[in-house]
């Protein structure tokens, strides 16, 4: 082992190697920190182009909602809510849902329900798309929870011709009284991709992706040109349908055509939502993952027009896509120092030497954690979870790479899927909507 470790490192430990690579990447950390500090919402017009009540629709997929959808088109309403709410399912509960609808709207003002013929949030999205009249439509996920001002804040990116879409921050409320470890590495995990996009739009005016949580668009975007056809249709490798990550593809539709995007986090923005609060959240982040892969591959390969002329955030890419090797070269430095110290028959015990084990893999994720200063500073309680984290960012690591290998399963995974015979429409498409 000592000949092969030494081959391998030559002369330099591996305390100093894993020293060193943690000391790089908490300068790439404390540059997003940087980023993320210097970072400005857009500000209201006094005079907006763009009135929520007149120019925005809601568009929302959904096919195995609970009684917390209510709640959330709610608060969608409050402070000047959208012109209308286009709620799209599938046969199989579309009776419900009008009932629920007529119950929030009974003159049928504001909310539409409206079916699609496969139980697909693209497919769903896109039929909701295509009904849209207005100038300006919003996708919001059936369990996120909007702040008053949202949509006025959110309007406003829209006053710079140029951008094409926006998008928000926010984080997780617990589904709960009280919260559970998943939800936390949830909120954890939305913190530090806020502070990350915050910082790539600071920096370079590039944001890997908009958010299919909430997000605002030019209607104008997608009209013609077989755009949603496309949105709907598309295959991994030109085999494997994909239905999931509608917020990478919608962002890919805009960037592409040389429109820019951004992220408008203030306040008024902050949405909370709801994630699984058991380890099914785990399924939630392997097809993130995976999502993130096709994304990240088809940014730099399909459209590298778009990578170079945001170079800050393509490093970012990068970096996201060598968490595998991340997480394999840390494990291996860590057990190599434990090993070298075991050999080396110091007196201390076998627990001292297990906590050192401990400690020295909590100091090697410093910089997974330094984006969660600005998060553990609004919820310093959350403090007590950071250990979780650290394990968390190993893992993850793994789930990178296991996503990776499995680039060809797109299936939703933590959806219940709605048996019924609308879903053997699987030849139909955009053309005949």
């Amino acid at each position: 082992m000592d000949r092969l470790v030494s081959k391998i490192l030559g002369n330099c430990s591996p305390l100093v190697i894993l020293v060193s690579w943690i000391a790089i990447a908490s300068m790439w950390s404390l540059l997003n920190l940087w980023g993320y500090i210097c970072y400005k919402p857009k500000p209201v017009s006094v005079y907006p182009t763009y009135n929520a009540s007149e120019d925005v629709t809601v568009v929302t997929a959904t096919i195995d909602t609970d009684d917390s959808f209510k709640d959330a088109i709610a608060t969608w309403r409050i402070g000047g809510g959208p012109k209308e709410i286009i709620v799209v399912t599938a046969e199989a509960v579309f009776d419900k849902l009008q009932r629920m609808a007529r119950r929030i709207d009974p003159e049928k003002h504001f909310i539409r329900v409206i079916k699609a013929h496969r139980a697909n949030k693209r497919v769903q999205l896109a039929a909701g798309i295509a009904q849209v009249k207005t100038p300006i439509f919003v996708t919001a996920d059936d369990d996120v929870f909007w702040p008053a001002g949202l949509l006025p804040n959110l309007l406003a990116c829209f006053e710079d011709p140029d951008i094409g879409g926006a998008t928000v921050a926010g984080g997780v409320t617990p589904v709960a009284e009280f919260w559970t470890m998943w939800e936390i590495l949830g909120d954890f995990r939305m913190a530090s991709l806020a502070v990350t996009r915050c910082a790539s739009s600071t920096v370079d005016g590039g944001i890997t992706a908009l958010s299919g949580r909430t997000s605002a668009y030019r209607t104008e975007l997608f009209r013609g040109d077989g755009i949603l056809n496309r949105f709907v249709n598309e295959r991994w490798m030109g085999k494997y349908p994909v239905s999931s990550a509608d917020g990478c593809a919608l962002t890919e539709a805009i960037v592409c055509r040389g429109w820019k995007i951004y992220i408008q986090k203030c306040p008024e923005t902050e949405l909370v939502t709801t994630v699984k609060n058991d380890w099914t959240w785990l399924l939630q982040v392997v097809r993130w993952c995976r999502d993130h892969w096709r994304q990240n591959l088809k940014a730099l390969f399909v459209c590298p027009r778009q990578s170079w002329k945001y170079p800050f955030t393509t490093v970012g890419r990068i970096r996201e896509m060598l968490q595998p090797v991340s997480s394999i070269v840390k494990c291996i430095l860590i057990l190599n120092i434990f090993y070298y110290r075991q050999t080396r028959k110091v007196a201390h015990t076998f627990a001292y030497e297990t906590l050192c084990l401990i400690a020295c893999a909590m100091f090697s994720q410093i910089p997974q954690m330094l984006p969660l200063l600005p998060h553990l500073r609004k919820n310093p309680t959350h403090m007590l979870y950071l250990p979780c984290w650290a394990v968390f960012c190993y893992i993850r690591g793994f789930i990178s790479l296991y996503a990776l290998l499995t680039l060809h399963v797109t299936v939703w995974g933590t959806r219940r899927i709605i048996e019924h015979p609308v879903l053997s429409l699987a030849g139909k498409d955009m053309r005949s909507m």
